[in-house]
């Protein structure tokens, strides 16, 4: 009896455990997106973008790398794919961001 009670506890923590990890994914690609808006807006608009707006965007990448770290370590036999540095220069990703801007949110509802 005392199996089958041990055994309702984990699973109740494991769903505690895959709620967590849902909704801190969704919120590190909530903050991927906003910042990434926020520094396409200023791009198109040719305001200044900061140190803090490129500090920021930074962490907010460094920490959906750490999820996505996590994610292949869960499953080691997968083939990680290269790091997106190695494929493409900063220059080349400057030209990328500058050819595909990304619409104001008051522009995307309307």
């Amino acid at each position: 009896m005392a199996d089958d009670s041990d055994d309702d506890q984990i699973q109740a923590l494991a769903g505690v455990g895959r709620d967590l990890l849902s909704f801190e994914l969704e919120a590190a690609a909530a903050n991927l997106y906003y910042e990434f808006q926020k520094a396409s807006k200023k791009a198109r608009n040719a305001d200044r973008i900061t140190e803090a707006d490129a500090q920021r965007l930074a962490h907010a990448i460094e920490r959906a790398d750490m999820f996505v770290d996590g994610l292949y370590d869960a499953c080691p036999e997968a083939d990680r794919p290269p790091a997106v540095e190695d494929l493409l220069s900063g220059e080349e990703l400057q030209e990328i961001t500058a050819r595909n801007p990304v619409p104001d949110r008051d522009d995307a509802d309307q």
